[in-house]
């Protein structure tokens, strides 16, 4: 059975009022894979696994998320009227937020089991303290990443392919996405727990850490936590721009950023994206001379065009082997080592966390900073 289709499976077809009286005999407990076993041995074993799965998430989901007048009949699962009523659970307290999608979500005011499909908002929830009940694994991305994988969370497979009876089974209370990488499968996941979509590298528009990190504060009721880390970076950055003479000392430093994507060609990062807002707006150094503000995200060049790249300090990054091999023709040519910056030691090749964009990767950022220019211009006596 493919992955992403597991959570169409047809309704149950035995008798649903059966299932009603079922359903109001189950224990009042939040455990899925109990209530699922529960299930399984009080009536329910004709259905697979998974049904019994999705009969429990729906019936967890209820109790949650609907709102009345203290206790709720498990009868109104299937509405088919059961005379039998459960014993009255305490409601949950919820928040409604409005997520990037514009849809207005329903979610418990302190989620502790969150699920998190794609790398960027995996760091951004882990940044934020917050338990992490599933993630891919990021097999690929580098140790800086697949280190960080929380101990206890359901490994739900790559990036990009989620298995949806894994993620089922992890018993999420919500679901944090990237909307562009999961519209085939929203409405799957929606059935699974309340799924709040927050854009990341979607919109035309600068691109910054901040931007991205406040609406996952937002979604786990972590606001607070969320300001006292930007606050701790803003101190950071005030710090490294002082150590370097200040605001006109760092403006006077030109600086390129450049990702090698084949022997041919590379890119010139520009003053909108992620990493431009950072070494740009943030730190206030300067673009190199030949790219300015309307270059927006950046150019991609070729290598007769490499002198578009020079600057004061150039850093760059391959992602992954492939890459890195890719990119050593262009350090070995002539016109590569003619650079100002590579003739004065000050190119600098960097590792793969500066593709991501996060509390944790943008003090890694900040830490190279710190290594390879602060030092670098402050050489000891």
């Amino acid at each position: 059975m493919n992955q992403n289709t597991t959570l169409t499976t047809a309704r149950p077809t035995t008798n649903a009022c059966d299932l009603d009286t079922l359903v109001c005999r189950a224990p009042a407990t939040d455990d899925l894979l109990a209530l699922a076993d529960w299930f399984g041995t009080n009536g329910a074993a004709h259905l697979s696994a998974i049904e019994r799965i999705e009969l429990a998430e729906r019936l967890i989901t209820r109790r949650h998320f609907l709102i009345g007048a203290g206790a709720l009949g498990l009868g109104m699962i299937t509405g088919c009227g059961a005379e039998e009523a459960a014993a009255p659970t305490a409601t949950v307290a919820t928040r409604t937020i409005t997520d990037g999608l514009g849809r207005e979500v329903v979610l418990p005011a302190n989620p502790q089991r969150i699920a998190v499909l794609e790398p960027d908002n995996f760091l951004n929830v882990l940044a934020l303290n917050a338990p992490i009940a599933a993630a891919p694994n990021l097999e690929g991305f580098g140790a800086f990443y697949e280190e960080l994988f929380p101990e206890g969370a359901t490994d739900i497979g790559s990036f990009g392919e989620p298995n949806l009876e894994l993620l089922t089974t992890a018993a999420p209370d919500v679901i944090i996405v990237t909307p562009s990488r999961v519209e085939e499968i929203l409405d799957q996941l929606e059935q699974i727990a309340p799924v709040v979509g927050i854009p990341i590298f979607e919109e035309d528009e600068n691109q910054t850490w901040q931007k991205y990190f406040r609406p996952v504060a937002e979604a786990l009721g972590r606001q607070e936590e969320a300001e006292e880390i930007i606050t701790a970076y803003d101190e950071r950055v005030a710090g490294i721009r002082a150590a370097l003479g200040g605001a006109e000392a760092v403006a006077a430093m030109t600086f390129s950023f450049l990702r090698f994507r084949d022997p041919a060609t590379f890119y010139i990062t520009g003053i909108q994206h992620s990493i431009g807002q950072f070494l740009y707006n943030d730190l206030g150094f300067s673009l190199p001379a030949a790219i300015s503000e309307a270059d927006g995200f950046g150019r991609t060049v070729s290598l007769e065009e490499i002198e578009l790249a020079d600057a004061d300090i150039i850093f760059g990054y391959s992602f992954g082997e492939e890459e890195h091999e890719v990119s050593q023709p262009v350090w070995d040519s002539p016109l590569w080592q003619r650079l100002n910056a590579v003739q004065n030691g000050r190119f600098y090749e960097l590792g793969e966390y500066w593709w991501a964009i996060s509390p944790q990767t943008v003090n890694r950022w900040l830490d190279d900073i710190e290594q390879y220019v602060v030092e670098d211009s402050n050489p000891p006596s």
